[in-house]
């Protein structure tokens, strides 16, 4: 099984956990980050030579309004049967992800984390990404 998973959050090794699980369970994972992001109280810029991509993003370090200027297109290019996104399905980066799985890989499960806990009213557009990204997931 092929999985691509985005995360900003995965810039942080304890947040790579996941993916180094799915691939102790035999999945071929290809992992995409931001080169930076504030995680765990400070700033984490990505070394170099990292075995994971790492893509462009604008408005880096903002979990509601990044996207990826360089690195989704390739990534979403490997096939995956399952994309794993990490971000919160009302941010713009999920919209990204949608519009190229529906491009690239239409056939690819998209699964969604979120670490929202509680009903909110997103003002718009965020409502209207979260509303169809949450439908076509």
């Amino acid at each position: 099984m092929r999985v691509l998973t985005i995360a900003h959050n995965a810039v942080a090794a304890s947040n790579r956990r996941r993916v180094e699980a799915l691939r102790m369970q035999g999945a071929d994972v290809t992992l995409l980050t931001p080169p930076w992001w504030h995680e765990e109280g400070r700033r984490i810029d990505v070394p170099r030579d990292v075995p994971w991509r790492v893509g462009r993003t604008l408005a880096t370090g903002n979990g509601t309004r990044h996207v990826y200027l360089s690195g989704l297109l390739q990534a979403m290019r490997t096939r995956p049967d399952v994309i794993d996104l990490v971000e919160e399905p009302f941010s713009l980066v999920a919209l990204q992800t949608l519009i190229a799985r529906e491009v690239l890989a239409p056939h690819a499960a998209l699964v969604v984390y979120s670490a929202v806990n509680v009903q909110r009213m997103w003002r718009l557009p965020y409502r209207w990404i979260e509303r169809l990204v949450l439908r076509r997931t």
